[in-house]
């Protein structure tokens, strides 16, 4: 019985000691996490929803009367960054990128968004398809 006294007396607090401290370290390790995680979403959602706004290249294009304007103008671009065409004019009507691959982008009476972006360097011509007039090349770099 001696033997199993002093085991049990040396286990108790060992026991105790190491629930103690399980607990302890659980407690400290679970917030931190867990604010950690809560940080980086919002870090992380607060920039990418303000990189798009800043990265789109705008270019403005009316289409009043039958007529077109920019009329063959050239505007350098970034190769892979987004492009924003906004179109105000006084009818429907579709513009046309030459670009690989060609996008058609339809506009209405009114202010119309289009967004699209070029893959390889080079001239695209974007034109207007119901006057056949050059709007814009497009010098992608």
């Amino acid at each position: 019985m001696r033997m199993t006294l002093p085991a049990a007396l040396f286990a108790a607090p060992v026991a105790a000691v190491l629930a103690l401290t399980g607990c302890a370290t659980s407690t400290e390790t679970a917030p931190e996490p867990t604010e950690s995680m809560a940080s980086a979403p919002t870090t992380s959602g607060s920039p990418t929803s303000s990189a798009p706004a800043v990265s789109s290249q705008v270019i403005e294009v009316t289409v009043k009367d039958g007529k077109v304007s920019p009329s063959g103008t050239t505007e350098r671009v970034e190769v892979g960054r987004t492009i924003t065409l906004r179109v105000t004019a006084d009818s429907s009507g579709e513009l046309h990128v030459h670009s690989d691959p060609e996008h058609s982008l339809d506009y209405k009476a009114g202010v119309t968004t289009l967004d699209f972006t070029i893959n390889r360097p080079g001239v695209v011509e974007v034109e207007d398809h119901h006057t056949d007039a050059l709007v814009v090349n497009l010098e992608a770099r």
